[in-house]
């Protein structure tokens, strides 16, 4: 069993504002939650990724501009 340490800071990116802004409100009262990041496009998540002390990402099917594999 793999032990992670706690907050677990996020970054959640999507096209779509209501879902990131969804997903924040849900996920901001949990103590496991640390700092939650937002992205609206794929460049922006990756670059708030490569900035940021991110745990976890939570990231949409689809993003213009992005192949998520291999994107760094």
């Amino acid at each position: 069993m793999t032990s992670y340490e706690l907050p677990v800071n996020l970054l959640i990116a999507d096209d779509h504002q209501l879902i990131t802004d969804g997903l924040s409100k849900i996920l901001e009262s949990e103590k496991t939650i640390g700092e939650i990041h937002t992205a609206n496009n794929g460049r922006e998540a990756v670059d708030k990724e490569l900035i940021n002390d991110i745990d976890c990402v939570i990231i949409g099917y689809k993003h213009a501009g992005v192949k998520w594999i291999g994107s760094h």
